[in-house]
C-alpha cells in the first residue's frame, strides 16, 4: 500500500499503482476498502505487486543508482552543463 501524497522521491515517476503499489487516499478514508480489495486479489496478483515494487527498488535504490542520482543532482545545481563522465547533462 501507498498514501497518496505531495512528498515525492527521485524515483517516484516510476512507480505504477497496481503494478508496484496499491494506492490509498491522502486522508486514508479508503484504507479499510482498499485492505478488503487486496484481501480479496488472488495471491499470485498480491506477489506480483510485491515483487515488482521489489525489483524496483532494488533498481533503483542501490548505492550506484543513489550515487549517480546525488552526483547529477549536485553537479547540476552547481551550474554544470555539458559532460559529465562522458554523459551529455543539461
Amino acid at each position: 500500500l501507498k498514501q497518496d501524497s505531495d512528498d515525492e522521491e527521485y524515483w517516484y515517476n516510476e512507480l505504477k499503482p497496481g503494478k508496484h503499489y496499491i494506492p490509498v487516499k491522502r486522508d486514508i478514508s479508503d484504507l479499510e476498502q482498499v485492505i478488503e480489495k487486496t484481501l480479496a486479489m488472488s495471491e499470485d496478483e498480491q506477489r506480483s505487486i510485491s515483487y515488482k515494487a521489489s525489483q524496483l527498488v532494488l533498481a533503483r535504490l542501490n548505492t550506484q543508482s543513489c550515487r549517480c542520482y546525488w552526483t547529477r543532482m549536485l553537479w547540476y545545481m552547481h551550474g554544470g552543463k555539458g559532460s559529465f563522465h562522458g554523459t551529455t547533462l543539461g
